[in-house]
C-alpha cells in the first residue's frame, strides 16, 4: 500500500489534534489529511482509510508513522504494531483522547468539545 493511498480524518477543533497533524504533515509521505469539524468518526478518534482498511486510534497513528519520510519514525510505527505495546499505545490513546479538551486548555490551544 502507498503512502498515497492515505486519507486521515481527525478533528480540527481540537487544539490537541490540530497541532498534531500539524506535527505529522511535514513528516509522512502523500497522506491527504482531512479536518472534520465535529462530525462523524473524526470526532470520537483519528481515523486513516485506504482502499484496503480503515484504522482508528492508536493503529492510525502506528499507519501514518509508517508512512513517514524518516526511518526512526517508520520504526516508531512498526513497534506500535507489536502486540503488547499496541496495547499500551492503545491505553495511552484513549486517556489522551478522553482528555484533549483539557490538554489543549492546558497548552493555550483552541480547546475542544470532547463528546461523550
Amino acid at each position: 500500500m502507498s503512502s498515497a493511498d492515505l486519507t486521515a480524518l481527525y478533528d480540527e477543533d481540537c487544539g490537541l489534534c490540530d497541532r498534531s497533524v500539524s506535527w505529522l504533515e511535514p513528516r509522512v509521505r502523500g497522506v491527504r489529511f482531512v479536518g472534520m469539524r465535529g462530525e462523524g468518526q473524526a470526532s470520537e478518534s483519528l481515523v486513516v482509510r485506504s482502499e484496503v482498511g480503515e484504522w482508528r486510534a492508536e493503529s492510525a497513528v502506528a499507519t501514518l508513522l509508517r508512512s513517514a519520510t524518516r526511518r526512526r519514525w517508520r520504526t516508531v510505527g512498526v513497534l506500535l504494531g507489536l502486540p503488547l505495546i499496541r496495547s499500551v499505545a492503545g491505553v495511552v490513546y484513549r486517556w489522551v483522547a478522553a482528555h484533549r479538551s483539557q490538554i489543549s486548555a492546558r497548552m493555550g490551544w483552541q480547546a475542544c468539545r470532547v463528546r461523550v
